[in-house]
């Protein structure tokens, strides 16, 4: 997606340049932290993060809360990505396989 909105923040891909800018809420975050020299090729939002993928390598990028390393998903090139409330999910590239990160309360 070119334009992902979370609670009380939304970003978008700059045309052209594809490099992310965010307006909003920032109480975590996740507008003043967004990657704004990085290409993306992809961007969702969860309650208060946003996570991308890199365009160049299709590994996964977060910023703001519930937004840690995405463990795997940095290294592994992801065919998609999607947010939810603090957790986020990707499908690895070439065998579709789901990765997941963030809030695990069972």
């Amino acid at each position: 997606a070119f334009l992902a909105a979370g609670y009380g923040h939304t970003c978008g891909l700059r045309q052209g340049t594809l490099t992310p800018i965010c307006w909003g809420y920032d109480h975590s975050r996740q507008v003043s932290k967004a990657p704004t020299s990085m290409p993306l090729a992809a961007l969702t939002a969860g309650y208060e993060h946003t996570c991308g993928l890199r365009e160049d390598s299709r590994t996964a990028i977060c910023w703001g809360d519930s937004s840690p390393m995405p463990g795997p998903a940095a290294v592994i090139p992801m065919g998609i990505i999607d947010a939810c409330y603090q957790h986020t999910c990707g499908l690895v590239e070439d065998s579709w396989v789901p990765v997941c990160w963030g809030w695990d309360d069972g």
